[in-house]
């Protein structure tokens, strides 16, 4: 056995290069799995567990003709032809290694990481050659505990759009599968997502009839179910809602694709417990960014970055939005965030991307979250609004809308008024945080305000408003019905994007305006959006008023001159 001239670790094996030719240099140092051991013999190659003697010279006879020539490469030289592959367009490759990541308890050997045999299996037996950053991805993403257990019960993928996470996936599961795995469930916010991931890893495992034999393929009847003929596996698609999981066997295996469209932990709480009773279970978490109601993908993201589940393993592909003079523009920003860049994406294709509007290059592109994909007005319109002011002139116009969150624990109170010049003035009057506090103030805040209407919402996004009954009592109460605010929110849209809304530039209001749904019954218990609706009530009950009665005085001139303002 040879010791090798230097070692290297495994993590400077699959590491980026970072020279500016963004080009990739060869890896041709030999390495060790023992590297990380001082003083313990080096071996020069990884050997397969199954093959211990690989790296001898082999002595087996000459295939046959009539057979395919057997792979036998060394795992060394498998993950040099993997990381060294050339890029199909190297004027701009990807980065490899991904910009956030769980870092590994121990080093990373083939006696650390089940997924050197996974990209060893790919290579050599299902004849699939990963791209750098899928391999690298394996290696970390399927380390084993001391006990031999998987690491991570949870691994949470994201990467941009089209950058091969659901064929990482489907030869992830072809390999569990071929090492004896029985069951699969995969599920999403909708069926026909899951429906697509099921059929991309049942082209991978029909594709390996050697491997698999024939597949069983039932799809229709409200029953979709890929069974493999030598090993008797199972890949079934759930359906995207608190029943989809319940009522399932065992499962080894749970794909979440398109996480970012779970809107709720329904789908995912009915699923995930199906794996409850499998102690080496894994789910794999796939998505690219999201937003605000992107609760599943965010709950876990948050977890993993805060490092307080240590089963959940994050590898995140994706821009840093708060590097400083960041640019959606940015090359360098491309190639973390686009792994698969230069092999089966361009950089012309992703700059045809960038016509769309910003927020959908974002997400889908450059995997960066945003407050809100389908907002109900984009932050730029609501900024072209700012134009300081105080509504004091024109108390006698005000009509005041109270509106609170879906669980009580924000009520906004916002008054508006119509200028001369037809636009809008919004203004918060005040908030609350608590009920008791809005019920001991309310009375008394809108004697002192005198407005000419006073506003509140019949039916909030998550039901009845609980208030109602004492809300009607109030001065000047008039309600307003689902259908009156969903055309309120509708005209507010339509007034900010038109410029005719004037604030005084509220961060409260801000953020959850930039942050809104276009239609209320959407928005995300856990997101506030009183201020939004108190506004868009605000607006529609002052732009529905007569106009103030004039006020009459005479100058010092003798001149008699009307005025709707009040000095």
């Amino acid at each position: 056995m040879s010791t090798p001239e230097r070692i290297v670790s495994i993590s400077e094996l699959l590491g980026e290069d970072t020279s500016p030719e963004h080009t990739r240099q060869p890896v041709t140092t030999p390495f060790s799995p023992s590297i990380h051991t001082p003083g313990q013999a080096a071996l020069s190659v990884f050997v397969s567990a199954e093959n211990p003697e690989a790296e001898e010279t082999s002595t087996e006879e000459e295939p046959s003709s009539e057979e395919s020539p057997k792979d036998t490469r060394s795992l060394e030289q498998i993950f040099q032809d993997v990381l060294n592959q050339e890029p199909t367009f190297p004027e701009l490759v990807g980065i490899t290694e991904p910009r956030l990541w769980t870092e590994p308890l121990r080093p990373l050997t083939p006696e650390t990481s089940l997924g050197f045999d996974v990209v060893r299996w790919c290579v050599q037996e299902a004849g699939w050659m990963p791209m750098p950053y899928q391999a690298w991805l394996y290696v970390h993403a399927l380390e084993l505990l001391p006990n031999g257990f998987l690491r991570f019960s949870y691994i949470l993928l994201l990467v941009s759009r089209q950058n091969g996470k659901t064929e990482w996936a489907s030869y992830l599961i072809a390999y569990f599968i071929a090492h004896g795995r029985k069951a699969v469930l995969g599920t999403s916010a909708t069926l026909e997502t899951a429906l697509e991931s099921w059929e991309d890893c049942v082209a991978v495992l029909e594709s390996l009839e050697d491997i698999f034999g024939s597949v069983h393929v039932v799809k229709g009847a409200g029953r979709v179910c890929a069974t493999t003929q030598k090993q008797g596996a199972k890949y079934k698609i759930a359906s995207a809602n608190r029943k989809g999981g319940r009522g399932k066997k065992r499962i080894d295996i749970l794909v979440e694709d398109e996480l970012r469209e779970h809107e709720t932990f329904e789908a995912h709480a009915a699923a995930d417990s199906t794996t409850t009773a499998v102690p080496d279970s894994i789910t794999l978490l796939l998505s690219n960014a999201g937003d605000v109601r992107s609760v599943v993908l965010n709950h876990f993201r948050n977890l993993a970055i805060a490092g307080t589940d240590p089963h959940v393993g994050h590898f995140e592909w994706s821009a840093d939005a708060e590097a400083p003079g960041f640019e959606i523009s940015d090359r360098q920003q491309w190639r973390q965030a686009d792994p698969a860049l230069g092999f089966t994406i361009t950089e012309d294709s992703l700059a045809s991307k960038m016509t769309g509007p910003p927020q959908i290059f974002k997400t889908e592109n450059l995997c960066i979250g945003v407050p809100m994909l389908k907002a109900l007005v984009q932050p730029s319109f609501w900024a072209s609004c700012l134009d300081p002011g105080t509504l004091d002139p024109y108390r006698r116009a005000l009509a005041v809308c109270v509106a609170l969150s879906p669980d009580l624990s924000h009520i906004s109170l916002v008054a508006a008024a119509v200028l001369p010049d037809d636009r809008v003035r919004v203004e918060t009057v005040r908030v609350w945080d608590s009920t008791t506090t809005f019920r001991s103030e309310i009375k008394a805040l809108l004697t002192r305000i005198n407005p000419r209407v006073f506003g509140w919402l019949k039916q909030m996004p998550a039901g009845p408003n609980p208030l109602s009954q004492e809300l009607a009592k109030l001065p000047r109460s008039t309600p307003l019905t689902a259908a009156n605010t969903a055309e309120a929110v509708t005209t507010l849209a339509e007034l900010i994007g038109a410029a005719r809304i004037a604030h005084n530039g509220d961060e409260l209001l801000q953020h959850q305006i930039c942050a809104a749904p276009p239609k209320p019954q959407d928005a995300v218990t856990g997101v506030p959006q009183d201020g939004t609706l108190a506004v868009a009530g605000a607006v529609w009950l002052a732009r529905g008023l007569p106009k103030a009665p004039m006020l009459w005085m005479v100058t010092e001139n003798g001149v008699m001159v009307g005025s709707d303002k009040v000095e």
